[in-house]
């Protein structure tokens, strides 16, 4: 049946005798009659199965990917550094660092920061929103400023807002 091989065993009596095995998770068989566990056929990037058996494998939401051979969706975008520090900046000096967007997923997702809730020493660029294709890397470049003497720089916390099925 599809969804399994047959595995051929030897009977305590010399005959053949059939057992359908399943496919493995992260993999499937939609042809009847395979007869071993290398036909059953891995599931690409961004498709699972969950279960043994399945007939074919399931493509994930938009914004969500697997690995070859997967059996579950997880989120394709990571952002590194999750946390920024600016330690010191000097009076008349602007520090920058950079934040690495990577989405390692197959659909396009776009995303957004509320630059109207930063401080006016932070700054962010190339943009607070855009939509990055599949398998494309995003740098954000944030800066701090320290050029009005009379302001302090403090610390200040963002969202940055992956938005899945839109691009």
């Amino acid at each position: 049946p599809r969804g399994c091989f047959i595995e051929r065993a030897k009977a305590p009596v010399g005959r053949q005798m059939d057992a359908c095995e399943p496919c493995p998770s992260g993999t499937y068989s939609s042809f009847p009659d395979v007869y071993s566990d290398t036909s059953c056929v891995e599931c690409t990037p961004g498709t699972v199965t969950v279960r043994p058996g399945e007939m074919q494998c399931t493509s994930c939401s938009a914004g969500w990917s697997s690995p070859p051979r997967g059996t579950c969706c997880s989120p394709a975008v990571t952002v590194l550094p999750r946390e920024l520090a600016f330690s010191a900046v000097p009076l008349g000096t602007t520090l920058t660092q950079d934040v690495y967007v990577i989405h390692s997923g197959p659909h396009p997702v776009s995303w957004r920061i509320n630059g109207t809730l930063l401080p006016s020493w932070l700054a962010i660029s190339p943009a607070t929103k855009g939509t990055l294709a599949g398998g494309q890397t995003l740098i954000l470049k944030l800066s701090a400023s320290h050029l009005d003497p009379q302001e302090t720089l403090g610390s200040a916390s963002f969202s940055l807002v992956i938005i899945t099925g839109e691009a």
